[in-house]
């Protein structure tokens, strides 16, 4: 029995030795590092691990292989195998370790338990794989992911910037500005443009454009722009004009409406933008107006020279022919008819030359309020007491620049023509006054001090075709033989030549307000006329002077 015991045993180690044979011949050829432990370390390590550490198998069993291991990731793996053997339990764990020529390499280990026939714990079998490529594969990752991740916030950050400054853009601009889906539906709209209608961005958004309250008011300007979105939708330009009634009244916009496209040139989208020139109309007629009497000025001017010329040797040989009594009584009264007729066209001429700004004038520095009242008694007796007079001096007005003779003629003028507006009787109110004028006044003068004189009647008025041509020469809509057309044009003219100007403010059946703008001089009036009378009581004479 006991030599039965005996050969069991044997057969069993010799069992054992050639299952052990046979696992470190499968160990050694395989291909990822092999290694078994028992309670005193590790017992085997195949020819992969060899490899792999680039030592000896000697120097690998026992804990020799923990001096391989790199010291950030000692603790950890011990930690780990601790916990294992204490739960007899599987454990993993990933670290760095060290070939003898000094490269490290990333070690993904596997350790599972060995167990004897009888249960008995003899410790672990592991299994590694090298994951220096995947871990140096996963810092790249990581590195590039970190860089898009920058990029991607820096890029975020300047588009948030970008989108900044445009909105700012967008919401401080005065004009009226809109974006649209390339079918024409609202999708922004700026302060400026939803002031204009007193609403809220999220009250219009997702409408139509052409059915917003910026054209409910003008239905035929609201079929234009759906029109025109259409058009712009398919690739086109819109540009024009439109008047809409908006919170202020009626206002005229330069409308214009292009497409957006993307990058692939296709329309993503429609941008109307709109300048509101309804202020801008009066200045630019204004100036057109003025421009229109320029040129009429100069042509008038030459016209009225040359008559001048040709009237001097008419007067001369007529007035000659008076003088020598040539002729029979019949005869010499044909010659007195005939010096008052050149008489008048002298007159005529100098009005011409009035309006085209070419007469010689003494400009001084003239109190337009002694003035005034100076001639309220030849204003009140030329009017008759139908119309009543009223007079709006007001005190410490500064002189200003004027010819006194032109200007008496002019103011003259202006009460005749008011008293001829008001046949059935009325009030005439002339009224001076200092004012600053600020750059673009419909007068189209410079900013700078300006005397106002205004000459207002409650007339019959006058119409917007009538204002625009009133300051033409021979322009007159009183009846043949009531008037030459000359007088508004005479006081144009002088007004422009004292380089101030002349405008007009009328309605039919509301009457009329011309007033008649003289810069500010910078003498004292008073001061001027005591030198005037100084003069000439000082010295006397006859002088002659030949004008051309």
């Amino acid at each position: 029995r006991g030599r039965n015991r005996q050969f069991e045993a044997r057969a069993r180690l010799e069992a054992l030795a050639e299952s052990e044979a046979r696992f470190r011949a499968m160990a050694d050829g395989a291909s990822s590092p092999v290694w078994v432990t028992d309670l005193s370390g590790v017992a085997f390590v195949n020819q992969a691990f060899v490899r792999f550490a680039g030592r000896p198998a000697e120097q690998l069993l026992g804990h020799g292989w923990f001096d391989i291991v790199h010291q950030e990731d000692q603790p950890g793996v011990l930690a780990k195998r601790a916990d294992a053997w204490a739960r007899q339990a599987p454990y993993d764990f990933m670290a760095r370790f060290q070939h003898s020529d000094g490269t490290w390499y990333w070690f993904n280990a596997s350790c599972n338990p060995r167990v004897g026939a009888d249960g008995e714990f003899l410790g672990y079998v592991g299994i590694a794989a090298d994951v220096t490529e995947a871990r140096r594969v996963e810092a790249e990752l990581r590195s590039l992911n970190q860089s898009l991740e920058v990029l991607v916030d820096e890029r975020t950050a300047a588009l948030s910037e970008r989108e900044a400054r445009m909105r700012a853009i967008f919401e401080s601009n005065q004009q009226y500005q809109w974006f649209l889906t390339a079918e024409g539906m609202l999708l922004d709209a700026n302060k400026a443009a939803l002031a204009q209608i007193d609403a809220a961005r999220d009250s219009v958004a997702g409408k139509p454009f052409w059915e917003t309250p910026w054209f409910a008011g003008a239905p035929e300007v609201a079929e234009a722009v759906r029109e025109a979105v259409g058009t712009v939708s398919r690739g086109g330009d819109y540009r024009q004009e439109i008047t809409v009634p908006l919170l202020q009244g009626d206002r005229t916009l330069d409308l214009a409406i292009r497409p957006v496209r993307g990058g692939d040139g296709r329309i993503r989208g429609i941008v109307p933008e709109a300048v509101d020139i309804s202020d801008r109309r009066p200045v630019e007629e204004a100036l057109r107006q003025s421009q229109k009497l320029e040129a009429m000025g100069q042509l008038t001017g030459g016209v009225a020279h040359d008559f001048n010329n040709l009237l001097a040797p008419i007067i001369g040989s007529l007035d000659l022919l008076r003088r020598n009594g040539t002729g029979n009584a019949r005869e010499r009264r044909t010659v007195e008819g005939a010096l008052q007729a050149a008489d008048r066209a002298k007159m005529l001429v100098q009005r011409l030359l009035a309006f085209a700004r070419r007469q010689p004038l003494e400009s001084i520095a003239v109190d337009i309020a002694s003035l005034v009242r100076g001639m309220e008694g030849l204003i009140k007796t030329t009017n008759g007491a139908a119309i009543r007079l009223d007079i709006e001096l007001p005190d410490d007005l500064p002189a200003a620049v004027a010819d006194t003779n032109q200007l008496e003629m002019a103011l003259l003028n202006l009460c005749v023509n008011a008293r001829d507006a008001m046949p059935q009787g009325g009030k005439l109110r002339i009224a001076v006054s200092a004012e600053r004028l600020q750059r673009a006044h419909p007068t189209l003068l410079p900013a700078a001090r300006y005397i106002r004189l205004s000459i207002a009647d409650t007339g019959l008025g006058m119409d917007k075709p009538t204002i625009e041509r009133a300051v033409e020469p021979f322009f007159t809509t009183k009846g043949v033989g009531h008037g030459t057309g000359l007088g508004l044009s005479t006081v144009h003219g002088l007004a422009l030549q004292l380089g101030g100007a002349l405008t007009i403010s009328s309605k039919p059946g509301l009457g009329t307000t011309i007033d008649l703008w003289l810069p500010v001089s910078a003498a004292d009036a008073d001061k001027d006329m005591r030198i005037a009378e100084h003069a000439g009581r000082a010295r006397s004479g006859n002088v002659l002077l030949v004008d051309d």
